[in-house]
């Protein structure tokens, strides 16, 4: 049992991350226990296994010994503290693989008092224990910010002993001006040339993908490997899963990365053609697209919103605190339902037909499999459909070449070194393990940098 302390700054994403984390554990087939250490937490997006509101009540305490805010929050810590062998009885009663332990909003309440102190030794396997400190991405922009946010880690480090691991999160939300000065940073502190608006293949006929509308121009990969050292192939995922029903191709319905495609070029003012704008939009599946998908609807003013996923909210791949952060935005989220036709009308959609879904014996996913139930159809009045049921991903080949080799889903296949059956090509990122979090394609981005680099230093 593993045991993780999640901490930061107020307003970093301690919490949100938390339920992440959790979430995407359990898709790596580990069991999470969540704790929860805030005795003033309103609402969190997860349900907390083992929760200090249930001992300590920070309303009480504030009105009872009538207290401010913050001298509440204190006098809260400290009775917490006071429950420390119950808290440590409720962990142990399971045995997870990971315990993931949400800390206090106020840091300095958690981390540099001695109730911080005597529950970190209490929670957890003595050895097996470590921290996450989360720190905000737009705060640490600022090359001050981001070194007094290394010295907070620092004492914080001092503080409990414990391995710290530094994260940076919600890294979507840093601005786009900073990317760009990160491009711009590349180009001359690095030396990095930029060949933007060009596709890579390898075969005479180029497969058209969905992220095409700024390709100016085609490179063969062979030049490629012709000209360079070495080639590290991170073409992504840029083709969606078909929904395979009637009335697919009416017009009204896109895929989610067409649709969010659609939104981003117009509103950076790359594209004149606005997106569409209807009254009520139904968004197909239960990951990460179809979260951005219905957010992104919800942004814009679309009154009806409908979250349509054939199995439960628990089986989600975006989590099921993604589903009722939604369903909190706005949205209505129907669950074991499956689209069976798109109704229309002189070629444009009028709405969609579901099924009802009940879930059966787990599938290869290792989720519940779910199956229809005959004649339990029903119809949703919408003027768009976004399918979100995955993306496929886009290798630079569409049958062998140059000893480069794909499996069923498209993925290209690599030794364990990331390489991809040429000397001097590599793969790396979603073109690689299919659809996934950036965490997983940066990781894997910079680990098929490293093995290009050990191969290419020892070959000199």
């Amino acid at each position: 049992m593993y045991t993780v302390f999640v901490v930061g700054t107020a307003g970093s994403g301690k919490s949100t991350l938390t339920s992440s984390f959790s979430d995407w554990l359990k898709e790596q087939e580990q069991s999470t226990l969540l704790v929860n250490l805030d005795p003033a937490a309103h609402s969190l997006p997860y349900e907390p296994d083992v929760d200090v509101r249930d001992y300590v009540d920070y309303e009480r305490i504030m009105v009872s010994r009538r207290l401010g805010p913050n001298a509440a929050l204190i006098a809260s810590i400290r009775e917490v503290a006071r429950y420390v062998e119950e808290l440590r009885e409720d962990v142990n009663s399971f045995n997870p693989d990971f315990v993931i332990v949400d800390t206090p909003g106020q840091l300095e309440l958690f981390a540099f008092r001695r109730e911080g102190l005597i529950l970190t030794e209490n929670i957890g396997v003595e050895g097996r224990k470590t921290m996450l400190f989360i720190l905000d991405p737009i705060f640490c922009t600022n090359v001050k910010n981001f070194v007094a946010s290394t010295f907070l880690v620092s004492s914080i480090y001092l503080s409990f002993g414990l391995p710290m691991i530094q994260v940076l999160n919600k890294i979507d939300a840093v601005p786009r001006e900073h990317v760009e000065e990160g491009v711009e940073d590349l180009k001359q502190n690095f030396g990095v040339n930029f060949r933007l608006g060009v596709k890579v293949f390898c075969n005479e006929e180029v497969r058209h993908d969905e992220g095409d509308a700024f390709v100016h121009g085609v490179v063969d990969l062979r030049d490629l490997v012709e000209d360079y050292d070495g080639v590290i192939i991170t073409t992504g995922t840029w083709r969606s899963r078909r929904l395979w029903i009637p009335g697919e191709w009416s017009e009204g319905v896109f895929s989610a990365l067409e649709y969010l495609f659609r939104i981003w070029t117009y509103e950076q003012k790359l594209s004149t053609v606005p997106p569409p704008n209807p009254q009520k939009v139904v968004v197909i599946g239960g990951g990460l697209s179809a979260i951005d998908a219905t957010e992104e609807s919800l942004r814009r003013g679309i009154k009806e919103v409908y979250l349509v996923y054939r199995r439960t909210a628990d089986y989600a791949p975006a989590g099921k605190s993604e589903i009722e952060r939604m369903k909190k935005l706005g949205a209505n989220f129907i669950e074991l339902a499956q689209p069976v036709e798109v109704l229309r009308e002189r070629g444009r959609i009028t709405g969609v037909k579901f099924v009802r879904m009940k879930l059966g014996e787990p599938d290869s996913s290792g989720r519940p499999r779910p199956i229809p139930i005959e004649g339990s159809e029903f119809v949703i009045e919408a003027g768009a459909l976004i399918a979100a049921i995955g993306e496929l991903p886009t290798p630079p080949v569409e049958k062998e070449c140059l000893g480069i080799k794909t499996d069923k889903r498209g993925r290209i296949l690599v030794d364990e070194n990331y390489n991809a059956g040429h000397p001097k090509i590599y793969a790396a990122g979603d073109v690689r393990v299919g659809p996934s979090k950036i965490g997983t394609a940066l990781s894997d981005g910079m680990k098929a940098a490293l093995a290009f680099h050990r191969n290419f230093m020892k070959s000199k």
